[in-house]
């Protein structure tokens, strides 16, 4: 992911990248990367900013490695894996959290029908749901192609 911005982009925003998967906030790889000298982590005020190659070859070797059909493939089939357990982590929970919210609607129902705050969390638990749903065959798809390049290329 890292390499792929920066083989487009000189430099790029060191707190947009560390909240999005898979940092979620923990820059310790972030950090073990800039000690290995592969990224720079740019400093504003004394706080990071901006994470740019660590040595100007790098970024040629980044665009090099995004190039690279068989390498991007296997690191994306790879990527795709952990969104692929990140997602059905999610799917879990949402169905747990589904019985759970039938088990405390059938406790506080009326005659009139579902108490009106279970309703609403259902909607929103069915909502995220439905969403990992379609995020995993986006990414089981991707992975059939992605296998498929590389049965190629051998």
């Amino acid at each position: 992911m890292i390499m792929k911005q920066l083989a487009n982009k000189t430099e790029i925003s060191y707190h947009d990248l560390l909240l999005e998967f898979p940092f979620k906030g923990d820059e310790t790889a972030l950090r073990n990367m800039e000690h290995a000298e592969l990224i720079s982590i740019a400093t504003h005020n004394g706080r990071p900013s901006t994470i740019k190659p660590g040595k100007p070859v790098y970024r040629y070797v980044f665009e090099r490695l995004v190039h690279d059909t068989v390498f991007q493939a296997t690191q994306d089939i790879a990527f795709n894996m952990k969104l692929l357990a990140s997602a059905e982590s999610v799917v879990k929970t949402c169905e747990d959290e589904l019985v759970a919210l039938n088990n405390i609607d059938a406790g506080t129902s009326t005659w009139w029908g579902p108490n009106r705050a279970v309703k609403q969390r259902r909607e929103h638990v069915l909502k995220n749901l439905h969403a990992a749903g379609v995020k995993i065959e986006n990414l089981e798809k991707q992975n059939i192609a992605l296998k498929k390049l590389l049965s190629k290329s051998s």
